[in-house]
């Protein structure tokens, strides 16, 4: 046996392993704590970035990412747009309480479940659901039909349009519609390990940065009292080191929780 279909039946096999430990009718009656990063293994959360990594990876940024999760103490969760209760955290935009958020994350992640269902018909409507784009996508992937899947394990969206030939003006769906029709016969683990091939080789050594070495330093000591833009220069400067120069502040600010999402960035605060 070769080591890629060796490698793509294990993958199978943990897609196996998650939809017999996590059916629709079990999320269907999941509770709060069954869901939560922070509730150890087994919780739907777990399942999702840590379980089916192999699968498609999700893991980095924020744990904001799932709506509501368990915490460990509450002053690391304290900022702006987000509660806690000093058990959980979660964002205000989903409910004034831990278990009224959880029940809007549970009930847009059914319908990615319901949407999913009706293959590359169901991209837009997924597009649509207000959720993190990186969960409700590996989502997705994991609930499609396994006789006729159209969902490739790709969650970083660079890697789609890069692979596409660089048409940024679409969405996932659409993008993995167009993947799917492209190649309707191809495996979709064999055709995955294409796509982030090709995504990881352009972008070695900072290629996608026109081809010219990183012209400014990766290791930075910003200092100073506090109001005097520390902050703000961080976020400049590490969005300049992943996509290049960004000329103001806003857009910057917005690649760079996009950038967050995507595991590729990193933000930690020190006492």
């Amino acid at each position: 046996m070769t080591a890629q279909k060796y490698q793509d039946q294990e993958r199978y096999r943990i897609w196996d392993e998650f939809l017999q430990e996590w059916p629709i009718e079990r999320v269907e009656r999941m509770s709060l704590d069954e869901y939560v990063i922070g509730s150890g293994k087994g919780s739907f959360c777990w399942w999702l970035e840590l379980g089916t990594e192999k699968l498609g990876s999700i893991r980095g940024g924020s744990a904001f990412k799932f709506g509501v999760y368990r915490i460990k103490n509450p002053k690391d969760s304290q900022r702006k747009g987000h509660a806690n209760d000093g058990t959980y955290a979660w964002e205000r935009k989903y409910g004034s309480t831990a278990e009224e958020a959880f029940q809007t994350v549970k009930s847009r992640i059914l319908e990615v479940i319901q949407a999913t269902k009706s293959g590359a018909n169901g991209a837009e409507e997924i597009d649509n659901i207000h959720l993190a784009y990186i969960v409700k996508w590996k989502t997705a992937f994991l609930y499609q039909p396994r006789n006729r899947p159209w969902l490739v394990p790709i969650f970083t969206r660079e890697a789609l349009v890069k692979f596409l030939g660089g048409n940024t003006n679409l969405t996932h769906g659409k993008l993995a519609t167009i993947v799917r029709e492209r190649y309707p016969n191809e495996d979709i683990f064999v055709l995955s390990d294409m796509i982030w091939e090709k995504y990881e080789y352009e972008n070695e050594n900072c290629k996608n940065l026109n081809k010219k070495p990183l012209d400014i330093p990766t290791n930075l000591i910003l200092h100073g009292p506090p109001g005097t833009g520390k902050t703000y220069r961080t976020i400049m400067e590490s969005v300049k080191i992943c996509n290049g120069n960004v000329e103001k502040y806003s857009e910057a600010r917005e690649e760079f929780k996009d950038l967050k999402e995507k595991g590729r960035i990193e933000f930690i605060t020190f006492h």
